[in-house]
């Protein structure tokens, strides 16, 4: 396996990565290095609810974060007319488009649509 491995072994920028284009070298290589270990795995979210100090944890994580909910007016209105985002980074759409020669109409256009997805 060491041969293997070093045969497919490349460097890319500081990074030492392996490489395999035949897939039937992964599968081979799975078989020597699977190893099957009969165990029962439970996911639980309910943690948070259920530890007191993990709990007053995460609500003073959440008052030091920006909260959408909270920190934006949503009452204040969105005209469509106008940049809502940075026009040269806001939107790859509209940078794409700009690019190309679009009009800036069409760029804003885009830059909203592409926000609501």
């Amino acid at each position: 396996m060491e041969t293997l491995l070093r045969e497919n072994r490349r460097t890319i920028g500081d990074f030492e990565v392996v490489d395999f284009v035949d897939e039937r070298q992964i599968d081979g290589l799975r078989k020597q290095i699977d190893v099957d270990v009969p165990l029962e795995l439970h996911w639980t979210w309910e943690y948070g609810s259920e530890v007191e100090e993990l709990r007053a944890l995460y609500e003073r994580g959440k008052k030091g974060q920006w909260n959408a909910e909270e920190d934006i007016d949503w009452s204040q209105p969105m005209p469509r007319e106008e940049w809502f985002l940075n026009k040269q980074t806001g939107s790859l759409l509209a940078v794409v488009l700009s690019t190309m020669g679009a009009d800036d109409a069409t760029c804003r256009d885009a830059a909203w649509t592409s926000s609501r997805t």
